[in-house]
C-alpha cells in the first residue's frame, strides 16, 4: 500500500512538470482598433453602483442618522 502511495505521489509531482501552456493571442495589437471592456467588468461597476446608491438611499431614510436635522 504504501508503494502505490508513493507511486501516485511521484505521478503527481512529475506529470505537471510535463506541461507547457500556449502562448496567448494578443487580440489588442492594433493601436486604432481598442480592446474593449470585458461584460464582466461592465457587470462589476454595474453592481458596485446599485450597492453604493441603496447604502446611501438606506443611510439617508434611517430613523437613527447621526446627523440627523430636524
Amino acid at each position: 500500500m504504501k508503494q502505490l502511495l508513493a507511486f501516485l505521489f511521484l505521478i503527481a509531482i512529475c506529470f505537471p512538470l510535463n506541461l507547457h501552456a500556449q502562448d496567448p493571442d494578443d487580440p489588442c495589437t492594433d493601436p486604432a482598433d481598442p480592446c474593449p471592456i470585458d461584460n464582466g467588468v461592465v457587470l462589476l461597476i454595474a453592481a458596485s453602483v446599485v450597492i453604493a446608491a441603496k447604502k446611501a438611499y438606506d443611510f439617508n431614510t434611517s430613523k437613527n442618522t447621526i446627523l440627523k436635522l430636524q
